[in-house]
């Protein structure tokens, strides 16, 4: 897989470039395996942080409710 590190004109044509050539022998249409990669790695991208936020929210709910309880009528 390639990817583009150095935003520079150009950089991800030449990305495209290598992707399509490198994987043209292994398989007929190398562009829907492109197109499948860059789906896959931006999805995943968002269903991480989803789930690092939600966990995040999680432990910050139940240190709340944990910092109530411990805290006497007066």
């Amino acid at each position: 897989m390639g990817a583009s590190s150095v935003p520079v004109p150009g950089s991800v044509g030449v990305a495209d470039y290598l992707f399509l050539d490198g994987y043209s022998g292994l398989m007929e249409d190398p562009v829907n395996f492109e197109l499948l990669s860059r789906t896959i790695s931006f999805y995943a991208c968002i269903l991480v942080c989803a789930l690092v936020l939600l966990l995040s929210l999680a432990l910050h709910n139940r240190r709340k409710n944990q910092t109530v309880k411990e805290i006497p009528d007066a």
